[in-house]
């Protein structure tokens, strides 16, 4: 395996939006980072909440609320 070709890592600090801060081993050449977009309400972090609203428009969720009397 040939040597120092990969990247070297380097500790940045992580701030996000709650003031929370985090450290990570990273290649960026920055000491640290900023986040703009709150994770605690954003979709990627959250797919528990996507999947409940995926749920509730389903074509499955559609017949029984249709149909629900009839059962």
């Amino acid at each position: 395996m040939r040597k120092r070709i990969h990247p070297l890592k380097k500790s940045n600090l992580v701030v996000d939006t709650t003031g929370s801060l985090l450290r990570v081993q990273s290649t960026l050449n920055t000491n640290n980072t900023i986040l703009n977009i709150d994770p605690t309400n954003h979709a990627l972090w959250n797919t528990q909440q996507i999947i409940l609203n995926l749920k509730d428009k389903s074509r499955a969720s559609e017949f029984t609320r249709k149909f629900e009397s009839i059962f």
